[in-house]
């Protein structure tokens, strides 16, 4: 059943993201604009949808009634498997910009179709080049959109959650919005990392209220990630409706 999984893996992921991905370079091309739910989004929505039904895989997402749809936010997830970009995706009711190692950009067909819709890529070893996507970002939800973030800026090799990075709090300290914790449990268990092995397992989603970053400073940004990074820890500790 694991080898028929595996197999399933590559008959699927790979073919679905190139055919997403083509159509995205090609509206590009043709000079099709970004708008707020637009063909992109809806592009990236389809991608996410059909991956996770072909691939069987039960979704539960609970706390979006917490999100104001008028509001911008940075939502910060925790990241565990290849999963979690998918059950990412369909959590987020907003129209967002995902903000990504640059080293996706090198991907082929994916990298260019993630440029190609606007999302942003940070390169994490050059700081200048970093804080340059931080202010792309920052600029971007100040027009209205949102930004998505894995906050590890990594997946955890263990399932042990790792440190967060400071980019996703910087960026919405820089616009002055709302961060939205999201913790996403049991994606590790049905796609590992360092694997393209599919076991059957129900991912489960929780949107966590949005903490307002309009007090936060330079100063105490280390003690308030320490603190959002702690509901994280809490949650998976005792899951929300003891499942």
């Amino acid at each position: 059943m694991t080898l028929l999984r595996g197999i399933w893996f590559l008959l699927t992921v790979p073919p679905l993201t190139i055919f997403i991905a083509s159509w995205i370079i090609l509206a590009s091309w043709a000079g099709v604009r970004y708008e707020p739910h637009g063909l992109y989004d809806r592009l990236v929505r389809r991608w996410a949808r059909w991956l996770v039904r072909l691939h069987s895989i039960p979704l539960r997402i609970t706390g979006r009634d917490r999100l104001d749809p008028n509001q911008s936010y940075v939502f910060a997830s925790n990241h565990e498997s290849f999963v979690d970009v998918w059950a990412l995706v369909l959590a987020i009711p907003h129209s967002c910009r995902f903000v990504a190692k640059k080293e996706l950009t090198k991907v082929p067909f994916f990298g260019p179709a993630m440029e190609d819709a606007g999302h942003i890529s940070i390169d994490r070893r050059n700081l200048e080049s970093a804080f340059s996507s931080y202010d792309q970002a920052a600029a971007a939800i100040q027009n209205g959109l949102s930004a998505a973030v894995f906050a590890e800026g990594t997946r955890s090799r263990d399932g042990v959650m790792l440190p967060f990075k400071k980019g996703p709090f910087r960026i919405a300290m820089g616009a002055n919005v709302p961060v939205v914790p999201i913790v996403i449990r049991n994606a590790d268990d049905l796609g590992p990392r360092a694997t393209m092995v599919m076991r059957p397992a129900t991912v489960d989603v929780v949107v966590l209220p949005p903490i307002p970053t309009s007090a936060w400073t330079l100063k105490n940004l280390e003690q308030k990630i320490a603190s959002v990074r702690q509901q994280y820890v809490d949650t998976l500790a005792d899951w929300p409706g003891g499942q």
